[in-house]
């Protein structure tokens, strides 16, 4: 997570810089999050020692958190599949992304899509079935 008021401090600082991955972004161990810049290649020390006073302030501008695991249900919608006109290649997808972060599927259904006109209103209504 980046402490976005620390980084844009730290930005401010003449001569240094920072560029950072956007905060809640997937990394994997080892990744590179954020980087800094001394601009000149010689500088004095003062706008490092400012630098590194506004980093070291709220324990930091950047913090990476481990993930929450959890679970995941996931509705696959359409006739097509429902009916078994198609087999449905949607849903191992969707799986795999959620257990490759550490979480589980706890139930998969197919719902079907129904299309009606109430006669209060000139819009369609969609409504799921579920298997």
């Amino acid at each position: 997570m980046v402490d976005k008021a620390a980084l844009v401090a730290f930005n401010m600082v003449d001569e240094v810089m920072c560029a950072s991955l956007h905060s809640y972004t997937l990394v994997t161990k080892g990744q590179k999050v954020a980087a800094t810049l001394a601009i000149p290649v010689v500088m004095i020390k003062a706008p490092v020692d400012r630098a590194v006073a506004i980093a070291a302030r709220n324990g930091g501008v950047l913090q990476v958190l481990s993930l929450k695991l959890g679970y995941a249900g996931m509705v696959i919608t359409g006739n097509e599949v429902f009916n078994g006109l198609i087999t449905d290649k949607f849903a191992p997808i969707l799986q795999k992304k959620v257990t490759d972060l550490g979480s589980a599927v706890s139930g998969i259904v197919f719902a079907r899509m129904m299309l009606f006109l109430s006669s209060r209103q000139s819009s369609p209504i969609w409504q799921t079935g579920v298997s």
